[in-house]
């Protein structure tokens, strides 16, 4: 019985080896999720709530999760910016963090919602609040 456990406990070692030497290395690892959003983090408030736009829609029910291209973004935003609370399509709010995939939509998207740019902190993200009426 020892013998079977140190067997399966060298292949179990051996699968950890393969994965971590030779098949990681491999993919390129993604930059960390805190980068984009780190200019940003400086002209908002430490807490509370502030609105979140984006160019992507954001998933409303569970079942559109896998299909909805802006739920990955807000919820690294989300992470990113905690303990601030992002309220998903809130234009309204006194700030607004915009988030666009690509930073040429930022125009479009702030001239939709109605906002005023207060801070383009790069990367496709601009800290904006509602334009006077």
């Amino acid at each position: 019985m020892t013998a079977i456990i140190l067997a399966l406990a060298a292949v179990g070692l051996g699968r950890m080896a393969w994965f971590h030497l030779a098949v990681e290395p491999r993919f390129p690892h993604p930059p960390p999720i805190d980068d984009r959003y780190r200019a940003a983090r400086g002209l908002l408030p430490r807490s509370g709530t502030i609105g979140y736009v984006s160019d992507r829609r954001v998933a409303r029910t569970p079942a559109e999760y896998e299909t909805s291209t802006g739920t990955r973004r807000y919820i690294e935003a989300q992470y990113s910016l905690a303990p601030l609370i992002l309220r998903v399509e809130d234009d309204r709010a006194a700030v607004v963090l915009a988030d666009a995939a690509e930073p040429a939509a930022l125009p479009a998207l702030l001239e939709q919602r109605k906002l005023c740019a207060v801070a383009d902190t790069g990367r496709g993200v601009v800290v904006s609040r509602p334009r006077a009426p």
